[in-house]
């Protein structure tokens, strides 16, 4: 079950780090909206560094603590049955 928490999250990584990085670059935050060439590299290594953090520090033990309280509890799975 590890196994599979763990390869969602890197997946999860890598389409989010993708999409994010292609439609949202961050040089559109700080500069007028202009035409102009974008250098995707810096973007992709903020967005891999936020989202991965974002992902091991709080993604990962949130799904492992929601999958232990369903496990442990029958009312459990009801109240997080939607997730």
């Amino acid at each position: 079950m590890l196994k599979r928490k763990v390869v969602s999250a890197i997946l999860t990584l890598f389409l989010s780090t993708f999409v994010f990085t292609v439609f949202l670059p961050l040089d559109s935050f700080f500069t007028q909206p202009v035409i102009q060439d974008v250098d995707l590299k810096e973007d992709l290594i903020s967005y891999t560094l936020f989202f991965s953090l974002g992902l091991l520090l709080y993604g990962l033990p949130i799904s492992i603590l929601i999958e232990k309280i369903t496990s442990k509890l029958p009312q459990g799975s009801l109240a997080f049955s939607f997730i």
